[in-house]
């Protein structure tokens, strides 16, 4: 090897050892969704994936030391040891958890879906319009005989982005556990929607309950799901009263945006958010934001609600999660929360990762008594 040869592979384990670290960073830290932060999200949601960053690593560490370029080695091994520690730690951690839950994970299941992410799907073959310039997705069940229970979808986006068929491993998990499936659109900011966005969940809920005949669907047994801002408007429609639904399942969804808006580690990117679907920040229109809070409409007539939510969650801090279980509790309402450590928000992009086996096993044994 030339006398240059040993600092061209150190510089190579030097570009190597850059990202890795980045994304360690990114990780471990809650770096605002809108500054990088999305990176951090994709690590937590697939972290066994790099493991073949540390394969990889420790390889060209072998290959380099025969070579005796000790530096790029060094680089190399050290490259490896922090590739395979973020990627063990957070299916480390969640797995404690479920061993400790009494829930089962499967890492063959990890392996199996690690090429499959929740995103994209099959296109719906069965839309209806259930308000002017509103349609909903409908997915039946493969064997439905009977009056069947059904799940309101409503998507995430920061109320200001997305479309129904988003997470669409979701619905087909609710099919094949017996549950017709009306994954819905809603009005998005701007200009503010805080109520009109309510409004369209409430609107095919009683869609829904109007034709449960055509569907099969059993109108004492339709339960609101969301995701991210879909889960809070899941929450505000069924805690408002206007319609009547057997359960509410959270997906890290807010229940209280004044202090969401004031606490979060992504303030810019929710800020933003807010200020298109409330009108402006809660110094200004704190009414709006006391309406459009679920947290402030429990009672004892709410339903039975779960929410589901990431310890390491930069959107949607896990105060909010505790401050919706006080509320639920001191109502005397049927809850449970669910927080999962390492896990991220979005992490059910990683359909087979810990987190989301989880997610599948508290919410399917929570639908089976509630739903």
């Amino acid at each position: 090897m030339s006398s240059s040869g040993p600092w061209v592979l150190a510089a190579l384990a030097v570009a190597l050892a850059v990202p890795v670290a980045a994304m360690a960073w990114l990780m471990l830290l809650p770096v605002a969704w809108d500054r990088g932060g999305r990176l951090g999200v994709l690590g937590l949601a697939f972290p066994l994936h790099l493991l073949i960053v540390t394969l990889g690593s420790g390889l060209l560490a072998l290959l380099t030391w025969w070579a005796s370029a000790t530096v790029a080695a060094g680089v190399f091994l050290a490259t490896a040891a922090l590739s395979g520690a973020i990627a063990v730690w957070p299916p480390a951690a969640l797995w404690w958890r479920a061993r400790a839950a009494g829930e089962r994970l499967s890492l063959a299941t990890y392996v199996r879906e690690a090429r499959r992410p929740n995103w994209g799907g099959p296109a719906a073959t069965e839309s209806v319009m259930f308000a002017p310039d509103l349609s909903l997705d409908v997915w039946r069940p493969a064997a439905a005989s009977g009056p069947r229970p059904a799940v309101v979808r409503v998507h995430g986006g920061g109320w200001v982005a997305g479309g129904r068929g988003e997470m669409p491993r979701w619905t087909a998990w609710l099919n094949d556990h017996g549950y017709v499936v009306f994954d819905i659109d809603y009005r998005l900011a701007p200009p503010p929607r805080w109520n009109e966005a309510a409004a369209d969940v409430e609107a095919a809920v009683a869609w829904v309950d109007e034709h449960h005949r055509a569907y099969d669907v059993d109108p004492a047994r339709i339960t609101l799901m969301g995701h991210s801002a879909g889960g809070h408007l899941a929450l505000l429609a069924a805690y408002r009263g206007a319609v009547r639904v057997r359960a509410v399942v959270n997906i890290y969804g807010p229940g209280d945006l004044d202090t969401l808006y004031r606490h979060t580690a992504s303030r810019g990117y929710i800020g933003g958010c807010l200020d298109a679907f409330v009108g402006s920040g809660p110094d200004d229109v704190p009414e709006r934001y006391r309406a459009a809070s679920p947290l402030t409409l429990v009672d004892g007539a709410s339903p039975p609600t779960i929410t589901v939510l990431g310890r390491r969650d930069r959107i949607i801090p896990t105060s909010q999660a505790q401050a919706l279980w006080g509320a639920l509790t001191a109502a005397s309402v049927t809850h449970e929360s669910v927080l999962l450590p390492a896990a991220d928000h979005g992490f059910d992009l990683n359909w087979g990762g810990f987190a989301t086996q989880s997610a599948r096993a508290r919410i399917g044994h929570f639908l089976a008594e509630h739903g």
